[in-house]
């Protein structure tokens, strides 16, 4: 990828060889998210809508009680996606104590880098925010 857009911008110019770079790149990363899905098992001949997804937001919807939050996630919690569960955990109000992340039918997997990301956020909050984040039925996805 490198290569191909030091190549096109000594060829032609900057410009293009920074909007080839970004092409190159994102047929790769369909690519990797292809074989992402190969590998878990998913047979889908969408191939384009799975990569998408990946980066589309795991929240699908959420419940907030005075001390409770139910956060539920959907689709498969990835290193591109995984910011938006901590956006959503981060902006929780103060006063709730207990969240309650429930894995769907959908989160076919969770990558790994997500799932230590999220070990850490989920230990550093119970530390510092004296938050209790617990993930249900995980059983649904397989990492």
């Amino acid at each position: 990828m490198f290569a191909w857009t030091i190549y096109i911008t000594v060829t032609y110019d900057l410009m293009w060889g920074i909007l080839s770079g970004v092409a190159v790149a994102a047929v790769l990363n369909v690519g990797i998210a292809a074989v992402k899905y190969a590998k878990a098992g998913i047979r889908d001949k969408n191939v384009l809508g799975l990569a998408l997804n990946t980066f589309s937001s795991p929240v699908v919807d959420s419940d907030l009680t005075r001390n409770e939050c139910n956060v539920y996630l959907n689709r498969p919690i990835l290193c591109t996606n995984f910011l938006h569960i901590i956006k959503k955990l981060g902006n929780l109000p103060a006063t709730v104590r207990n969240v309650n992340l429930h894995i769907g039918r959908e989160v076919r997997f969770i990558d790994h880098t997500a799932a230590d990301h999220l070990t850490d956020f989920i230990q550093s909050s119970k530390i510092q925010n004296n938050l209790n984040i617990q993930m249900v039925n995980l059983e649904h996805a397989p990492c």
